[in-house]
């Protein structure tokens, strides 16, 4: 809770002690977070309770994953760019910043559920949370990676800057990829 009430302190606190343990379980439940957001988003959507299952489930494995691997592309980046760290840094920066928005994603998507008969209300709501709980996941990211890996503030901005980039970059061009892999497909009428 104090990831929440006190990020500074519980930076400090994470950079003292060094528990990678510690970040994988911040990330554990980071990720069980976003599929129990997962899993209320889908409530409205009647008879899709089994999709909703396989949908939280694949969320979980998705962030905790995910949340593995960005943490390692923080490290590079960031020792790249002069910082000094290893995985734990970059894991914990990761981890730290997930913990907030997961949590706000959960109060969305209650409030979500729960204005389902005015959804302007829903998305007002959900809007505010995700907002809030987004900006403090950033504002940890940033000061994270900025304490854990020794950096001033103009290069934790272009280190984080380019991991948001190389995150994006990846995964438009593999969707770009993926897609004309099964546009070719289709059209040589190999997939159906």
């Amino acid at each position: 809770m104090e990831i929440l009430t006190s990020p500074v302190k519980a930076i400090a606190k994470a950079k003292k002690e060094k528990n990678l343990g510690k970040s994988i379980g911040v990330l554990v439940v980071a990720a069980l977070l976003f599929a129990i957001a997962t899993a209320i988003g889908m409530i409205p959507i009647s008879g899709l309770a089994q999709i909703g299952a396989e949908s939280a489930v694949g969320i979980f494995f998705l962030v905790l994953v995910g949340g593995l691997f960005l943490g390692w592309i923080v490290k590079i980046v960031m020792t790249t760019l002069g910082g000094v760290g290893k995985y734990f840094e970059g894991l914990t920066a990761v981890a730290y910043s997930s913990l907030p928005i997961s949590i706000g994603m959960v109060i969305a998507s209650i409030a979500s559920v729960t204005l389902a008969q005015s959804p302007v209300a829903g998305m007002v709501v959900s809007f505010v949370f995700l907002a809030i709980f987004g900006a403090l996941g950033l504002a940890i990211l940033y000061r994270a990676v900025k304490d854990l890996f020794r950096t001033d503030m103009i290069t934790t901005l272009l280190g984080v800057s380019i991991v948001y980039l190389a995150m994006f970059t990846a995964i438009y061009g593999s969707a770009v990829w993926g897609l004309t892999g099964l546009f070719s497909t289709l059209i040589s009428g190999s997939l159906v």
